[in-house]
This record gives structure tokens, C-alpha cells and sequence, in this order.
């Protein structure tokens, strides 16, 4: 299979340029996890006779946390475009593979003239190629749902 057809954690958790957008798509994510889990754990536990079936009753307070993941959707939305804004800012100079913040970084003498290395991972990188995959990278989680 090529490179580009599998599927990788560097696929489904997209590098995010700010803490605030990883805090926020940690809890968009977990949110309906933990809703599922707790919802089969009353049903599993109500029929077995553990809990009484007016437990059952509780089930509908879910939805309290499906109103809590979508407000928390609404802010990682902002969270991507305020992230997206910001490493526009600074000239898309954020490491795509690790980032480091390469702001204190200058563009590398020769034989690179136009290019910046990361001293974190080594990734040797233009500043087209630096915007390129930034603008991919949020193009791609412009179409992911909740952002």
C-alpha cells in the first residue's frame, strides 16, 4: 500500500499549530467515548439487576453532554480559525512534523539559501513548503466535522 493510503495517527490527529486547538479536539473527542461507555454500563448493569431500572430514568441527562461536546465543537471551530490566523502571522514558520516553533530560527546559508532546518527533527523545509502543508493541514480539518 502507498504512503498516502494508509491510515496513521499523523492522518486522523492532524498537527495542530496551538495548545488550545489540541485541549479542545482532546475533548471533542473523549466527550461522546465517555457518553457511549457510561450509557452501555446503565443498560449493562440495569439488566443484570445491579442498578434498579429507575436508572434508566438518568439515561436522558446524556444528552446534557452531547450539548457539552457540541459547545465545545463551537470553541475548537474558533480555535482552528484563531490558530489558522495566527500561523499565518508568523510566516507558517511552525514545524509540520514536530512543532517547534522555528520564529527564532533564520533561513539557513548556503547551499539552502531558502530554507529552514528544524533542531528538534532534523526536517529541512522551505518556507513555500512550510505554508504549503499548513494551508493543507488546515484545509483538511476545515472538512472534519465540529470544525
Amino acid at each position: 500500500m502507498s504512503r498516502a493510503g494508509r491510515v496513521s495517527l499523523s492522518n486522523l490527529f492532524l498537527p495542530l499549530a496551538t495548545p488550545e486547538e489540541r485541549r479542545l479536539r482532546r475533548w471533542v473527542l473523549l466527550i461522546p467515548v465517555g457518553l457511549l461507555l457510561t450509557t452501555l454500563s446503565v443498560l449493562l448493569l440495569t439488566g443484570l439487576r445491579v442498578l434498579p431500572k429507575s436508572a434508566l430514568a438518568g439515561l436522558p441527562l446524556i444528552y446534557l453532554g452531547v450539548f457539552v461536546m457540541l459547545y465545545k465543537a463551537t470553541h475548537l471551530a474558533a480555535a482552528h480559525y484563531a490558530g489558522m490566523k495566527f500561523i499565518r502571522s508568523i510566516d507558517y514558520r511552525i514545524c509540520p512534523k514536530c512543532e517547534y516553533d522555528l520564529r527564532g530560527i533564520s533561513l539557513a546559508p548556503e547551499p539552502n539559501p531558502a530554507g529552514v532546518t528544524c533542531p528538534e527533527c532534523g526536517l529541512h523545509a522551505t518556507p513555500d513548503q512550510l505554508r504549503d502543508r499548513w494551508e493543507e493541514v488546515y484545509r483538511r480539518v476545515a472538512m472534519k466535522p465540529g470544525s
